[in-house]
């Protein structure tokens, strides 16, 4: 069996090494993930709050099947 230096089996320290590359890959691919969360949830934020009125306006009538006022007003 050949050891390092330290006496460590070389065998360990290319399981340890492919550990250490599988981590770095999946890190990688979970960084891109963050990422793309850095910038759509600001977009989301800031459509719901430009929204907020439509969202928390409550009907004295309840409409199915048709758009109410603050619909057709943002489509006009």
């Amino acid at each position: 069996m050949v050891t390092t230096a330290h006496g460590v089996p070389l065998e360990s320290l290319e399981i340890g090494q492919k550990r250490v590359r599988h981590m770095i890959e999946q890190n990688g691919s979970m960084l891109k993930v963050i990422e793309v969360f850095q910038v759509v949830l600001p977009l989301i934020h800031a459509y719901f709050n430009a929204h907020r009125s439509y969202f928390l306006a409550s009907s004295s009538t309840v409409q199915t099947g048709t758009a109410s006022n603050k619909e057709k007003e943002m489509i006009a």
